[in-house]
């Protein structure tokens, strides 16, 4: 009877033991989660998808275990997040072990994290990596990595177009038993597979996601929408800031940038600091109505958008600002630039923009 209470003592303190494990996890989960619905942006959304990975992978599931080789109390060895928009495939959120190779990169066609999405299939599927295909692109560095998981990001929309959905997944809404055939179209609902990019986690132990690959597919269904989400609110607030029709600062970009430099001259005026001249220039276009009743309206913006590009590739990023700030009228907006600089820069954009030409589809080359 002692032998058998020692036993049932051991197997309550275990079961006990699992318990806690459960309710912590589930607390740090939550928190995770709490965090990811509050996120607004790509780097909020991926540090709380890094807070809810690590909750995962980071408590055992029975404490008296000794943890494999390479596992630790840490956060996990790598999480990427990739997303595909207009611009192609792109690493937004590389964190941990070697993510400096990975700021900035394009995904490569012929890669794990590429298949995975395209055939919406989580890679590989035994989750084990043997250093055999390339994971995101040409002379990535990973030879430590045992374990590898590259999880699509995707979510299903009703599809509203009537067109050929490509990447559907089917029918949603089947008919009820004994239904008519005529019934059918209306309660049928198609759907479209949109793919938001991937989730890839790595770990230099093996079997590292064994037992967590259904939780790691659950958050991988949460983060594709929140991507969505996010990235949309980012193209939202870019709107806010540019003309739509140029892609320029619009006027109100502007004028918060030509007070911040004059706040900033001014604040260095009173510190009796070495003033930074700052330079407006103000571009139009001239008898651009003439040419809107001459050659049309669209043919008018096409003007606009070519004249937009010089005008955009003569700033620097950080000290100057180009903007639409009327119809046909425009603003340059350059820092620690003085008179002279300034009239050479006026110069060569005036000199860009009579070089100009335009195919109009009836009238020809118009310069």
């Amino acid at each position: 009877q002692t032998a058998e209470k020692i036993a049932l003592d051991h197997k309550t303190g275990r079961a006990l033991k699992a318990a806690t494990t459960q309710r912590t996890t589930f607390a740090r989960f939550s928190a995770a989660f709490l965090r990811l619905n509050r996120a607004q942006g790509l780097s909020e959304v991926g540090a709380a998808v890094q807070e809810a990975v690590h909750a995962l992978l980071t408590v055992p599931e029975d404490q008296d275990e000794p943890k494999a080789k390479g596992q630790t109390e840490e956060e996990p060895e790598l999480m990427v997040m990739t997303l595909r928009d207009e611009t192609g495939h792109r690493i937004v959120y590389p964190h941990g072990r070697d993510a400096h190779q990975f700021l900035g990169q394009l995904v490569g066609p012929e890669t794990l994290v590429s298949k995975a999405l395209m055939h919406d299939q989580t890679l590989p599927l035994s989750g084990q990596y043997r250093g055999h295909g390339t994971v995101f692109f040409d002379d990535e560095k990973l030879p430590w990595v045992k374990s590898l998981l590259v999880i699509p990001l995707t979510f299903n929309v009703e599809d509203t177009t009537g067109e050929d959905l490509g990447d559907s997944v089917g029918e949603m809404g089947h008919r009820a038993n004994g239904a008519g055939q005529g019934s059918s179209d209306a309660l049928t609902r198609k759907h479209k597979k949109i793919k938001m990019g991937c989730l890839v986690v790595a770990a230099s132990n093996q079997d590292a996601f064994r037992t967590s690959r259904v939780i790691l597919d659950l958050i991988a269904a949460q983060v594709a929408i929140k991507l969505e989400l996010a990235h949309s609110h980012e193209k939202i607030q870019e709107m806010a800031k540019t003309d739509a029709l140029t892609g320029l600062a619009n006027k109100r970009t502007f004028q918060l940038a030509f007070d911040n430099m004059l706040n900033r001259s001014q604040r260095r005026r009173r510190a009796n600091h070495p003033l930074d001249p700052v330079a407006l220039i103000l571009p139009d276009i001239d008898f651009f109505k003439t040419l809107n009743d001459t050659y049309g309206h669209p043919f008018g913006d096409e003007v606009l958008k070519g004249v937009s590009a010089v005008l955009g590739d003569t700033v620097r990023s950080g000290d100057l600002v180009a903007a639409r700030i009327g119809g046909e009228e425009f603003a340059l907006l350059l820092e620690d630039c003085d008179e002279e600089l300034a009239m050479k820069t006026a110069e060569r954009v005036r000199a860009e923009v009579e070089a100009l030409t335009f195919l109009h589809p009836d009238k020809g080359t118009v310069s």
